[in-house]
Protein backbone atom coordinates (compact mmCIF):
# COMPACT_ATOMS: atom_id res chain seq x y z
CA UNK A 1 0.00 0.00 0.00
CA UNK A 2 2.85 2.32 0.81
CA UNK A 3 4.74 1.48 -2.42
CA UNK A 4 1.47 2.17 -4.28
CA UNK A 5 1.02 5.53 -2.75
CA UNK A 6 3.96 7.02 -3.09
CA UNK A 7 4.30 5.58 -6.72
CA UNK A 8 0.83 8.21 -7.36
CA UNK A 9 2.25 10.82 -4.98
CA UNK A 10 4.98 10.82 -7.44
CA UNK A 11 3.26 10.49 -10.75
CA UNK A 12 0.83 13.68 -9.29
CA UNK A 13 3.95 15.67 -8.46
CA UNK A 14 5.55 15.14 -11.99
CA UNK A 15 1.96 15.71 -13.69
CA UNK A 16 2.31 18.83 -11.37
CA UNK A 17 5.95 20.01 -12.58
CA UNK A 18 5.49 18.91 -15.90
CA UNK A 19 2.80 21.49 -15.87
CA UNK A 20 4.55 24.38 -14.35
CA UNK A 21 7.28 24.40 -16.38
CA UNK A 22 5.07 24.04 -19.85
CA UNK A 23 3.64 27.57 -18.34
CA UNK A 24 7.61 28.50 -17.64
CA UNK A 25 8.16 27.89 -21.30
CA UNK A 26 5.10 29.47 -22.42
CA UNK A 27 6.85 32.62 -20.29
CA UNK A 28 10.04 32.00 -21.85
CA UNK A 29 8.65 32.55 -25.34
CA UNK A 30 6.68 35.40 -24.03
CA UNK A 31 10.10 37.62 -22.59
CA UNK A 32 12.03 36.15 -25.38
CA UNK A 33 9.57 37.64 -27.81
CA UNK A 34 9.33 41.04 -25.52
CA UNK A 35 13.24 41.54 -25.92
CA UNK A 36 13.73 40.49 -29.41
CA UNK A 37 16.18 37.52 -28.46
CA UNK A 38 15.70 33.51 -29.72
CA UNK A 39 13.99 31.74 -27.20
CA UNK A 40 16.87 29.10 -27.06
CA UNK A 41 19.53 31.49 -25.59
CA UNK A 42 17.01 32.08 -22.83
CA UNK A 43 16.62 28.40 -22.29
CA UNK A 44 20.28 27.44 -22.30
CA UNK A 45 20.94 30.16 -19.52
CA UNK A 46 18.09 28.27 -17.42
CA UNK A 47 19.43 25.09 -18.22
CA UNK A 48 23.07 25.93 -17.14
CA UNK A 49 21.66 26.94 -13.56
CA UNK A 50 19.87 23.78 -13.48
CA UNK A 51 22.86 21.83 -14.56
CA UNK A 52 25.26 23.82 -11.71
CA UNK A 53 22.54 22.72 -9.45
CA UNK A 54 22.59 19.10 -10.51
CA UNK A 55 19.33 18.71 -11.38
CA UNK A 56 18.34 16.08 -13.68
CA UNK A 57 15.84 18.13 -15.64
CA UNK A 58 14.84 21.74 -16.55
CA UNK A 59 12.12 21.77 -13.89
CA UNK A 60 10.44 26.05 -13.78
CA UNK A 61 8.00 27.84 -12.41
CA UNK A 62 7.97 31.85 -14.02
CA UNK A 63 7.17 34.11 -11.01
CA UNK A 64 7.27 37.46 -10.66
CA UNK A 65 8.47 39.31 -7.22
CA UNK A 66 8.49 42.50 -8.33
CA UNK A 67 11.45 45.17 -8.89
CA UNK A 68 11.54 47.49 -11.79
CA UNK A 69 15.10 45.89 -13.24
CA UNK A 70 13.64 42.03 -13.88
CA UNK A 71 13.38 41.49 -16.98
CA UNK A 72 11.70 37.65 -16.29
CA UNK A 73 12.34 35.22 -13.00
CA UNK A 74 11.99 31.82 -12.71
CA UNK A 75 12.41 29.35 -9.77
CA UNK A 76 14.30 26.03 -10.15
CA UNK A 77 12.85 22.72 -8.08
CA UNK A 78 14.13 19.38 -8.23
CA UNK A 79 11.71 16.48 -9.55
CA UNK A 80 10.65 15.62 -6.10
CA UNK A 81 10.84 18.54 -3.88
CA UNK A 82 7.88 21.56 -3.04
CA UNK A 83 10.52 24.27 -1.90
CA UNK A 84 12.42 26.02 -5.08
CA UNK A 85 16.32 25.56 -5.03
CA UNK A 86 17.36 28.52 -6.92
CA UNK A 87 15.72 31.97 -8.11
CA UNK A 88 16.75 32.79 -12.54
CA UNK A 89 16.52 36.38 -13.33
CA UNK A 90 16.78 38.35 -16.42
CA UNK A 91 18.51 41.73 -16.33
CA UNK A 92 20.84 43.99 -17.53
CA UNK A 93 24.07 42.44 -18.21
CA UNK A 94 25.99 45.21 -16.35
CA UNK A 95 22.94 44.93 -13.00
CA UNK A 96 23.64 40.80 -13.37
CA UNK A 97 27.33 41.22 -13.60
CA UNK A 98 27.50 43.60 -10.38
CA UNK A 99 25.13 41.66 -8.08
CA UNK A 100 27.31 38.54 -8.93
CA UNK A 101 29.89 40.50 -7.93
CA UNK A 102 28.59 41.14 -4.39
CA UNK A 103 27.13 37.82 -3.80
CA UNK A 104 30.51 35.98 -4.52
CA UNK A 105 32.41 38.45 -2.31
CA UNK A 106 29.90 38.23 0.33
CA UNK A 107 30.02 33.90 0.44
CA UNK A 108 33.58 33.81 -0.58
CA UNK A 109 34.65 35.95 2.74
CA UNK A 110 32.05 34.16 5.12
CA UNK A 111 30.26 37.26 5.60
CA UNK A 112 26.30 35.77 5.37
CA UNK A 113 24.96 39.40 3.74
CA UNK A 114 23.30 37.53 0.55
CA UNK A 115 21.98 34.45 -1.34
CA UNK A 116 24.42 32.34 -2.43
CA UNK A 117 25.69 32.97 -6.22
CA UNK A 118 24.74 29.89 -8.25
CA UNK A 119 25.52 30.87 -11.68
CA UNK A 120 25.83 34.21 -14.37
CA UNK A 121 24.92 33.20 -17.38
CA UNK A 122 25.37 35.86 -20.46
CA UNK A 123 21.88 36.25 -23.25
CA UNK A 124 23.10 38.44 -25.56
CA UNK A 125 25.10 41.33 -25.14
CA UNK A 126 22.67 43.61 -23.09
CA UNK A 127 21.13 40.97 -20.86
CA UNK A 128 22.60 38.06 -18.48
CA UNK A 129 20.86 35.55 -16.35
CA UNK A 130 21.71 35.72 -12.82
CA UNK A 131 20.93 32.49 -10.97
CA UNK A 132 21.47 32.61 -6.56
CA UNK A 133 19.79 30.26 -3.87
CA UNK A 134 15.85 30.86 -3.51
CA UNK A 135 15.45 32.48 0.02
CA UNK A 136 12.10 33.19 1.53
CA UNK A 137 10.19 35.93 2.76
CA UNK A 138 10.72 36.00 6.81
CA UNK A 139 6.95 35.56 8.33
CA UNK A 140 7.59 38.95 11.05
CA UNK A 141 10.39 41.05 10.14
CA UNK A 142 12.41 41.21 13.74
CA UNK A 143 14.06 44.56 14.31
CA UNK A 144 16.72 42.21 15.84
CA UNK A 145 17.39 40.52 12.48
CA UNK A 146 17.27 43.96 10.96
CA UNK A 147 20.09 45.24 13.04
CA UNK A 148 22.03 42.25 12.76
CA UNK A 149 22.19 42.55 8.98
CA UNK A 150 22.88 45.90 9.48
CA UNK A 151 25.95 45.11 11.85
CA UNK A 152 27.08 42.52 9.79
CA UNK A 153 27.43 45.30 6.92
CA UNK A 154 28.80 47.63 9.09
CA UNK A 155 31.81 44.96 9.69
CA UNK A 156 32.96 43.83 6.88
CA UNK A 157 36.61 45.16 8.16
CA UNK A 158 39.64 44.60 5.89
CA UNK A 159 37.13 42.38 3.18
CA UNK A 160 35.22 45.93 1.60
CA UNK A 161 37.94 46.65 -0.28
CA UNK A 162 37.97 43.68 -2.45
CA UNK A 163 34.73 44.60 -3.83
CA UNK A 164 35.30 48.07 -4.94
CA UNK A 165 36.58 51.29 -4.34
CA UNK A 166 34.41 54.32 -3.10
CA UNK A 167 34.58 56.00 -6.34
CA UNK A 168 34.03 52.55 -8.49
CA UNK A 169 31.20 51.47 -6.94
CA UNK A 170 30.12 55.11 -6.84
CA UNK A 171 30.25 55.55 -10.68
CA UNK A 172 28.16 52.77 -11.43
CA UNK A 173 25.37 53.87 -9.54
CA UNK A 174 24.13 56.81 -12.44
CA UNK A 175 21.94 59.93 -10.64
CA UNK A 176 19.18 59.11 -12.84
CA UNK A 177 16.14 58.26 -10.11
CA UNK A 178 15.57 59.92 -6.96
CA UNK A 179 17.10 57.15 -4.44
CA UNK A 180 20.47 57.38 -6.82
CA UNK A 181 20.55 60.38 -6.31
CA UNK A 182 20.47 60.70 -2.82
CA UNK A 183 23.00 57.38 -2.80
CA UNK A 184 25.32 59.41 -5.24
CA UNK A 185 25.05 63.04 -4.21
CA UNK A 186 24.16 62.62 -0.48
CA UNK A 187 25.05 59.41 0.90
CA UNK A 188 28.36 58.80 -0.84
CA UNK A 189 29.42 62.59 -0.60
CA UNK A 190 32.25 63.52 1.91
CA UNK A 191 32.32 67.05 0.64
CA UNK A 192 29.94 69.63 2.81
CA UNK A 193 29.46 71.88 0.37
CA UNK A 194 28.01 69.56 -2.62
CA UNK A 195 26.37 67.79 0.36
CA UNK A 196 24.30 70.87 0.59
CA UNK A 197 23.72 72.05 -2.89
CA UNK A 198 22.40 68.99 -3.63
CA UNK A 199 20.14 69.12 -0.23
CA UNK A 200 19.12 72.32 -0.78
CA UNK A 201 18.02 71.63 -4.17
CA UNK A 202 16.15 67.83 -3.02
CA UNK A 203 14.11 70.07 -0.08
CA UNK A 204 13.07 73.12 -2.68
CA UNK A 205 12.01 70.39 -4.81
CA UNK A 206 9.46 69.89 -2.20
CA UNK A 207 8.21 72.90 -0.94
CA UNK A 208 5.06 73.17 -2.93
CA UNK A 209 4.04 69.86 -1.07
CA UNK A 210 5.60 70.83 2.27
CA UNK A 211 4.88 74.31 2.57
CA UNK A 212 7.89 77.15 2.78
CA UNK A 213 7.96 77.08 6.87
CA UNK A 214 8.12 73.10 7.14
CA UNK A 215 10.45 73.20 4.34
CA UNK A 216 12.62 75.81 5.62
CA UNK A 217 12.70 74.06 9.49
CA UNK A 218 14.05 71.03 7.26
CA UNK A 219 16.19 72.96 5.79
CA UNK A 220 17.85 74.43 8.74
CA UNK A 221 18.06 71.02 10.41
CA UNK A 222 19.93 69.97 7.76
CA UNK A 223 22.91 72.81 8.44
CA UNK A 224 23.41 71.57 11.75
CA UNK A 225 24.58 68.25 10.00
CA UNK A 226 25.96 69.24 7.35
CA UNK A 227 28.17 71.68 9.35
CA UNK A 228 29.80 68.73 10.83
CA UNK A 229 29.25 66.72 7.43
CA UNK A 230 32.65 65.39 6.99
CA UNK A 231 33.55 63.90 10.28
CA UNK A 232 30.24 62.11 10.29
CA UNK A 233 30.84 60.92 6.99
CA UNK A 234 34.27 59.90 8.38
CA UNK A 235 32.09 57.91 11.20
CA UNK A 236 29.36 56.67 9.56
CA UNK A 237 31.51 55.25 6.40
CA UNK A 238 30.82 51.58 5.24
CA UNK A 239 29.06 49.30 2.97
CA UNK A 240 25.67 50.83 2.14
CA UNK A 241 22.89 48.48 0.51
CA UNK A 242 20.78 51.90 -0.75
CA UNK A 243 17.79 50.07 -1.06
CA UNK A 244 17.11 48.43 2.51
CA UNK A 245 13.71 47.73 2.39
CA UNK A 246 11.29 44.66 3.38
CA UNK A 247 10.99 43.69 0.19
CA UNK A 248 14.62 43.63 -0.49
CA UNK A 249 15.57 41.39 2.82
CA UNK A 250 14.90 37.56 3.04
CA UNK A 251 15.53 34.95 5.42
CA UNK A 252 17.65 31.86 5.31
CA UNK A 253 15.86 30.97 9.06
CA UNK A 254 13.75 32.67 11.57
CA UNK A 255 17.10 35.36 13.07
CA UNK A 256 18.88 35.14 9.52
CA UNK A 257 18.18 37.88 6.89
CA UNK A 258 19.85 38.24 3.83
CA UNK A 259 19.92 41.05 0.88
CA UNK A 260 18.81 40.49 -2.57
CA UNK A 261 18.26 43.14 -5.28
CA UNK A 262 21.96 44.60 -4.99
CA UNK A 263 22.21 47.00 -7.66
CA UNK A 264 22.81 50.23 -5.76
CA UNK A 265 25.18 49.26 -3.26
CA UNK A 266 28.34 51.77 -2.07
CA UNK A 267 30.28 53.13 0.24
CA UNK A 268 28.82 56.00 2.05
CA UNK A 269 27.05 57.03 5.40
CA UNK A 270 26.05 53.95 6.84
CA UNK A 271 22.76 55.17 8.81
CA UNK A 272 21.48 55.76 5.33
CA UNK A 273 20.13 52.31 5.36
CA UNK A 274 18.28 52.20 8.21
CA UNK A 275 16.72 55.35 8.17
CA UNK A 276 15.67 54.27 4.33
CA UNK A 277 14.35 50.77 5.74
CA UNK A 278 11.93 52.52 9.02
CA UNK A 279 10.78 55.27 6.60
CA UNK A 280 8.30 52.80 4.92
CA UNK A 281 6.72 52.20 8.53
CA UNK A 282 3.10 53.49 8.65
CA UNK A 283 3.13 53.74 12.10
CA UNK A 284 5.13 57.07 12.19
CA UNK A 285 8.37 58.18 13.81
CA UNK A 286 7.60 57.55 17.50
CA UNK A 287 6.52 53.91 16.91
CA UNK A 288 9.94 53.62 14.76
CA UNK A 289 12.26 55.19 17.26
CA UNK A 290 11.33 53.37 19.70
CA UNK A 291 12.09 50.05 17.93
CA UNK A 292 15.40 51.58 16.67
CA UNK A 293 16.70 52.63 20.26
CA UNK A 294 15.92 49.27 21.40
CA UNK A 295 18.28 47.87 18.92
CA UNK A 296 21.06 50.19 18.08
CA UNK A 297 21.79 50.14 21.92
CA UNK A 298 22.84 46.64 21.40
CA UNK A 299 24.66 46.52 18.29
CA UNK A 300 25.78 50.53 18.07
CA UNK A 301 25.77 51.02 14.74
CA UNK A 302 23.98 54.28 13.92
CA UNK A 303 24.55 58.09 15.30
CA UNK A 304 21.14 58.75 16.68
CA UNK A 305 20.83 62.05 15.51
CA UNK A 306 22.18 61.46 11.93
CA UNK A 307 19.71 58.29 11.63
CA UNK A 308 16.63 60.66 12.40
CA UNK A 309 17.91 63.25 9.96
CA UNK A 310 18.43 60.78 7.02
CA UNK A 311 14.82 59.55 7.94
CA UNK A 312 13.45 62.51 7.34
CA UNK A 313 15.32 62.78 4.00
CA UNK A 314 13.76 59.31 2.92
CA UNK A 315 10.27 60.03 4.13
CA UNK A 316 10.98 63.00 1.54
CA UNK A 317 11.39 60.63 -1.20
CA UNK A 318 7.55 60.17 -2.44
CA UNK A 319 5.52 62.26 -0.52
CA UNK A 320 2.55 62.49 -2.31
CA UNK A 321 -0.10 65.67 -1.95
CA UNK A 322 -3.15 62.87 -1.39
CA UNK A 323 -1.09 61.58 1.70
CA UNK A 324 1.14 64.53 3.10
CA UNK A 325 -1.02 65.47 5.85
CA UNK A 326 -0.91 61.81 7.60
CA UNK A 327 2.73 61.85 6.61
CA UNK A 328 3.81 64.79 8.35
CA UNK A 329 1.81 64.34 11.24
CA UNK A 330 2.82 60.98 12.21
CA UNK A 331 6.61 61.06 10.01
CA UNK A 332 7.93 64.45 9.86
CA UNK A 333 6.77 66.61 12.70
CA UNK A 334 7.54 64.14 15.11
CA UNK A 335 10.75 63.63 14.01
CA UNK A 336 11.57 67.60 13.41
CA UNK A 337 10.48 68.07 16.75
CA UNK A 338 12.98 65.79 18.39
CA UNK A 339 16.01 66.81 16.20
CA UNK A 340 14.85 70.68 17.16
CA UNK A 341 15.04 69.30 21.08
CA UNK A 342 18.35 66.98 20.33
CA UNK A 343 20.09 70.47 18.59
CA UNK A 344 19.18 72.56 21.56
CA UNK A 345 20.18 70.11 24.24
CA UNK A 346 23.79 70.03 21.99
Amino acid sequence: LKAALAEILGTRMLRRNWLRTARAILSVHRISAAQAIPPRHLLDALGAASGQLNLTSLNLESVNFGGVNNQGMFLHYSDYSKQPMALSKLQRQSLAKREYRFMTWSTSNQLKLTADPVCLQSVTDQLGVLSSSFLSQPKDYLPSAIHSLHYRMRHTGECLPLLGSHDELRTEVIPDTAIRSILHHLVSESDPDKARQFLTTYIQARTPVLGVKLSNKIESLAEFYLSNWRALYDQEQGLVHGDFKRQNILAVSEHDYRLIDLQYYLIGISSWDLAFFYSKFEEGFVYILSHFRGENRLYNTSDEGLFVFLYIVAVLLKIKRKHKDKVIRLKLRPAIEYLKDLQGND
